[in-house]
């Protein structure tokens, strides 16, 4: 069996993993929500890179890209990525992408996924589990670790490192997918829902984060976020 095949194979028991029920049936625009998500595209672009969606995967050199857009340039933080329906008011970018997908993506990148995300708010970072990865922004102005676009508002400098956690999202009671609900796929307050947790001692204080104005481009400003599955951030 081809790699390509291989690959399919698992794709289709990971979508079955993160969609179960009612997928289609979470908030968004009417074109978002009627998109069937039981028919994944897998693409082979070549040398062991893939499409899914709008994702680009790469095995080899073990990165995932998305295109996305600059959504704030100023302001206080509680998410670093969402889709068009998330928390647009408080999100550094946005990705026009089915959150599943980018936990399949990880998933099929071999990342090992937390167990963490129903944790007791005050929970120390270290209790966290899940694989880390870095998030880079690629634009006309160059690359950028995603942190050096986030400032710590107590001390007064940037964030620290560059590692999000994958923690994964979970099902609700309802049997559907947390993240396919809230559009979030990255957070640096603690949000359960999101797929990539911010692993820093501060993730429970909602004060302590807000784009720096004088790193990040100007709101619209398009490209690609990278995540880098190669090490474990830093």
């Amino acid at each position: 069996m081809s790699r390509f095949f291989r690959f399919s194979f698992l794709l289709v028991f990971a979508m079955a993993a993160c969609l179960r029920a009612g997928a289609a049936d979470r908030p968004g625009p009417p074109e978002q929500a009627s998109a069937d998500p039981q028919k994944p595209q897998l693409l082979p672009l070549g040398d062991d890179r893939y499409g899914l969606g709008e994702l680009e995967i790469d095995l080899a050199e073990r990165w995932i890209r998305v295109p996305a857009e600059v959504n704030m340039d100023r302001g206080l933080l509680e998410v670093l990525v969402c889709a068009p329906w998330g928390k647009l008011h408080e999100a550094l970018f946005v990705c026009d992408i089915r959150p599943y997908q980018l936990q399949v993506a990880l998933l099929l990148m071999g990342l090992e996924m937390g167990n963490d995300t129903l944790l007791l708010k005050g929970s120390p970072p270290e209790h966290f589990t899940g694989d880390s990865l870095r998030i880079l922004f690629e634009s006309a102005e160059g690359t950028t670790p995603v942190s050096e676009l986030i400032r710590n508002v107590h001390a007064k400098r940037a964030m620290r490192g560059n590692a999000w956690r994958f923690s994964g999202s979970y099902f609700d009671a309802d049997g559907r997918f947390a993240a396919e609900e809230t559009g979030s796929l990255a957070a640096t307050y603690y949000d359960p829902s999101a797929i990539l947790q911010n692993p820093r001692e501060n993730v429970f204080d909602d004060t302590f984060y807000i784009v720096d104005s004088t790193r990040v481009p100007i709101r619209g400003t398009a490209g690609v976020l990278v995540f880098d599955c190669q090490g474990k951030g830093d």
